[in-house]
């Protein structure tokens, strides 16, 4: 319904068309359960929020803010070490991972030097016993 400028009540077709009709079961269902939903993401945002500025307060044994921001440089100060026992690490791994790769290499070369010394050990045994017949058969 549209009022005119006089105050008159009129119908409006366009108005009627745009506006949407009953809702079916399955849409308000389905309006229910989305509701719900964003009602427990919120209520799990909330809880994460909680979780997050109780572990950033001070602690229960901390007097003041000070104490706290002491105990934060603290922690800096541990992570920056950690961090630097960490990229020693790193370095030992790769320096380790080099040696593997370069034993690895020096093993390769020993199996074939290996093989080709058996080549030719079968070879000469083989004319050792061509001539062992030709001599004495």
């Amino acid at each position: 319904m549209v009022y005119t400028a006089g105050g008159k009540k009129k119908n409006d077709s366009a108005l009627a068309a745009a506006l949407p009709k009953r809702k079916s079961s399955k849409m308000k269902k389905q309006r229910k359960e989305m509701q719900e939903g964003f009602k427990r993401l919120k209520e799990e945002m909330e809880d994460i929020s909680k979780e997050i500025s109780s572990s950033i307060t001070p602690k229960k044994g901390s007097s003041s803010w000070l104490e706290f921001g002491a105990e934060v440089e603290k922690l800096e100060e541990e992570v920056a070490v950690k961090r630097a026992e960490t990229r020693l690490l790193a370095q030992q791994l790769m320096e380790a991972e080099t040696k593997v790769e370069a034993s690895q290499k020096k093993a390769n070369e020993l199996r074939m030097l290996n093989a080709l010394l058996f080549l030719e050990n079968q070879r000469e045994q083989s004319l050792v016993n061509d001539l062992t017949r030709r001599f004495l058969g």
